[in-house]
């Protein structure tokens, strides 16, 4: 996502790509994500929409003996929270087809900031400006 965001800073900010990667990338932008063929990132996206969508109810059905790993715990916790795992699935479904890229991107930047926000909230010591 943060390769996407840079190519919209570059024109909103008016710089000019580096020589090196003009030759490179495929949109002659200041990304990394045009570096690799659009077929392999497809399929790293289609495998991440998968993830997304099978991995909370994994850990959360068969994951209480790995409840000790954080990964394992996040995971359970974002299956907990429906407006965090609806995001994940809709993320993960707009993955799964080129055509859904920028859109599936915005998805999964709200489903991070969502998911680490409820993370936050539910902490035990929550920072002064979220104590009510």
């Amino acid at each position: 996502m943060i390769g996407e965001e840079i190519s919209w800073g570059q024109h909103w900010l008016g710089f000019a790509t580096p020589e090196g990667l003009i030759k490179v990338n495929l949109q002659h932008e200041a990304n990394l994500h045009n570096l690799v063929s659009p077929r392999l990132y497809d399929a790293l996206y289609q495998g991440l929409g998968w993830c997304l969508i099978l991995l909370p109810p994994i850990a959360h059905h068969y994951g209480k003996s790995l409840a000790h790993l954080t990964i394992v715990r996040f995971l359970r916790d974002c299956f907990s929270w429906p407006a965090v795992y609806g995001l994940m699935v809709s993320a993960g479904i707009l993955l799964q087809h080129e055509i859904f890229e920028e859109l599936s991107e915005m998805v999964l930047a709200f489903t991070v900031f969502y998911a680490l926000l409820s993370l936050m909230v539910r902490t035990k010591k929550r920072p002064s400006f979220l104590a009510a």
